[in-house]
């Protein structure tokens, strides 16, 4: 018996105690963080990019953002910003000034160019289109390496899994 105290006062002289607590809350953290973090994937519902350059329009470089619905329900894509990262965006882009996030819009219905949705419906297996416009000083090597490297900026939206128990998550998708 004396040897096992002998052995509890060694390690906490040795501060052993103060470890394990840091490690207990250290895994708490990252447990919780797993576990309510943003998602940055979601199975099954593709994001695909691509930029595309207009002469003559009023945004004259643009990223387009394409989502595919493969999940096997549908699902509504809600509340989307984005938030630049590697590019400037377009000084005539609407954003919100304090938060500097830029709305991002989706069209009515497939007949029409203009954006003036904030959600969408996608269907199983359908493709709904938007787009977040670019300075367009970028060059188109500045562009294509800010995609391969998903440097562009980061799109932030809630979707809603439409099924017998709806859920609502939120995603961060780098870009």
């Amino acid at each position: 018996m004396a040897t096992i105290k002998g052995l509890l006062i060694l390690l906490n002289d040795l501060g052993i105690w103060e470890l394990l607590n840091f490690l207990v809350v250290l895994s708490g953290l990252v447990s919780a963080y797993l576990f309510f973090g943003r998602k940055g994937r979601i199975p099954q519902l593709n994001i695909h990019t691509h930029s595309s350059r207009q002469e003559g329009q009023y945004y004259s470089l643009l990223i387009n953002i394409e989502f595919r619905n493969f999940t096997g329900c549908s699902i509504v894509i809600a509340n989307p910003y984005f938030k630049y990262k590697g590019l400037r965006r377009h000084p005539s882009g609407h954003r919100d000034a304090s938060s500097n996030e830029t709305e991002v819009k989706f069209a009515s219905n497939s007949n029409t160019v203009e954006m003036n949705e904030v959600d969408t419906f996608l269907r199983h297996r359908e493709t709904k289109s938007t787009w977040i416009p670019v300075d367009p000083k970028h060059s188109d090597d500045e562009i294509n390496h800010a995609l391969k490297k998903k440097k562009v900026g980061k799109l932030y939206f809630h979707y809603v899994w439409i099924k017998e128990k709806p859920q609502v998550e939120r995603a961060c998708v780098n870009i």
